[in-house]
């Protein structure tokens, strides 16, 4: 056999074997990890700036991420008194709500940025 030959054969034996391994991979992922990827998938057809770093925020904590991005932006003062101190943050997070839209994902509601 020439040296090609060998070469080809050599090639060929390992193309083989990487596909041997892609199938046992594949087997070993499971219908959890598969059903997993599939609703990752269709968030992100969903989120259009998901993959650029938007926030997903739970549902039933974005009072409180109000609350936080309301002191971020400097609505609220650090020494924040009276009438800073008399928000009512339900109203705030639901008038804020406005600007996001809501996505579920493994059974639970985020919102997003819109």
């Amino acid at each position: 056999m020439e040296e090609w030959e060998t070469a080809l054969q050599d090639a060929q034996n390992a193309v083989d074997e990487a596909e041997a391994e892609n199938r046992h991979a594949l087997d070993d992922f499971g219908t959890d990890e598969q059903e997993e990827l599939e609703e990752l998938d269709n968030l992100e057809s969903e989120i259009s700036e998901w993959r650029h770093g938007e926030s997903m925020i739970p549902e039933d904590e974005f009072e409180d991420y109000a609350r936080q991005f309301a002191e971020d932006i400097g609505a609220i003062p650090d020494d924040a008194q009276w009438p800073c101190t008399c928000i009512d943050w339900e109203k705030a997070a639901e008038k804020l709500s406005q600007d996001y839209s809501t996505v579920s994902y493994q059974g639970t509601d985020y919102y997003v940025r819109s």
